[in-house]
């Protein structure tokens, strides 16, 4: 994904990051702590972010086209 809002997302997450290790570095276990919840907290909005522009995205398969994913499903599958 590319654009404006992945990459603020992105940039966010870095600056959490970078807390996180400041924090690290001076043995701030509070400040790990926050941190380390900031990290968690951007990691997971960015993910629902990119699942929602991949659902919305999505662009499901030609009724043509099933017939070869299907094929293909059944020959890994042995």
């Amino acid at each position: 994904l590319k654009g404006k809002e992945y990459t603020q997302r992105s940039t966010a997450f870095r600056r959490s990051v970078e807390q996180l290790v400041e924090a690290a570095k001076k043995k701030n276990l509070d400040g790990v702590s926050l941190a380390y919840i900031d990290v968690t907290m951007q990691c997971f909005q960015c993910h629902q972010y990119v699942r929602k522009m991949r659902h919305t995205h999505f662009n499901p398969p030609r009724r043509s086209d099933l017939g070869d994913v299907i094929r293909l499903a059944r020959v890994s599958a042995y």
